[in-house]
């Protein structure tokens, strides 16, 4: 294992002097660079993968795609929507109910979002947290029926 630790040594050194150091920091600066663009995928392009996946019926892909989504922007609403769906199509409900309460939370003026939430918390007990919802939607359109 030492030997190994000096021919990297030696190789470095040898690199190093053949190339110029701006050379030797123009190419990390560019693997760094591609490294970084290569992560660059945006929230959307996540979304719409799972939603392929789910189209295939491949929940479980699906989960991961929306969740990738989230992760990318946690407050990109419709991606968690989704995913509160396919948690939903999955069996989590806790994470349905999660993910349902924090996209009418990032969506306080969609009435479906009220409404879904406001569902999934009466389905989990939590009945003054549904009514909460249910005040909402009534708030942003009186006229809201419960579908």
């Amino acid at each position: 294992m030492r030997g190994d630790c000096v021919l990297s040594f030696a190789l470095e050194a040898r690199f190093a002097m053949k190339y110029p150091r701006w050379i030797l920091l123009a190419v990390g600066a560019l693997v760094i660079a591609a490294a970084v663009t290569g992560c660059s995928r945006s929230a959307q392009s996540y979304v719409e993968r799972g939603d392929a996946y789910l189209k295939e019926g491949n929940v479980n892909a699906a989960v991961l795609e929306y969740r990738n989504a989230v992760n990318k922007d946690a407050m990109f609403a419709p991606a968690r929507l989704k995913l509160a769906e396919a948690y939903r199509r999955q069996g989590n409900g806790a994470g349905a109910l999660a993910e349902s309460v924090r996209a009418a939370d990032l969506l306080p003026a969609d009435i479906d979002a009220q409404l879904k939430a406001g569902s999934m918390l009466l389905m989990a007990g939590r009945a003054q947290d549904a009514l909460a919802r249910a005040d909402k939607a009534l708030a942003i359109n009186p006229r809201t029926r419960m579908r």
